[in-house]
């Protein structure tokens, strides 16, 4: 398959491809006699697999790690994996205890500032997030 037919089926643009082959995300291309790159198709389902990674968080190096100890089939140590694991978790729960902190900020800011029409001046809740102080 060529460059755009695997962006197109993996919702990316040819240069994200571009450059998760510089990042070594992606194995190299097999180059047809027409200098074209030719991928195989199981590159759309690792394409799809990146970009789902990245949105969870996990940042270039780790999925790198990840897709190394896919491609392994085994091959990897269980407790490198196992680490790779843990540490991720570990990161995982600090996000969701920031989270948490922020929705109980956001909470407040919502219970304490109602929207109530009509008002004299901007909303409570924008005032407050953008710094303000409310008017009435």
């Amino acid at each position: 398959m060529r460059i755009g037919e695997i962006a197109t089926l993996a919702g990316v643009q040819v240069g994200t491809l571009r450059f998760y082959e510089r990042e070594r995300l992606l194995p190299p291309a097999r180059r047809q006699r027409s200098g074209y790159r030719a991928f195989d198709p199981s590159t759309v389902v690792r394409v799809r697999f990146i970009r789902r990674a990245q949105e969870l968080g996990f940042s270039l190096v780790e999925i790198r790690e990840l897709l190394a100890a896919s491609d392994a089939r085994g091959q990897v140590v269980g407790a490198e994996l196992e680490k790779l694991a843990a540490e991720k978790l570990a990161e995982i729960d600090a996000r969701i205890r920031d989270l948490r902190r922020v929705r109980r900020a956001v909470l407040k800011v919502t219970e304490d500032l109602r929207c109530e029409a009509p008002l004299d001046g901007p909303c409570p809740i924008l005032a407050a997030l953008g710094g303000k102080a409310p008017t009435r």
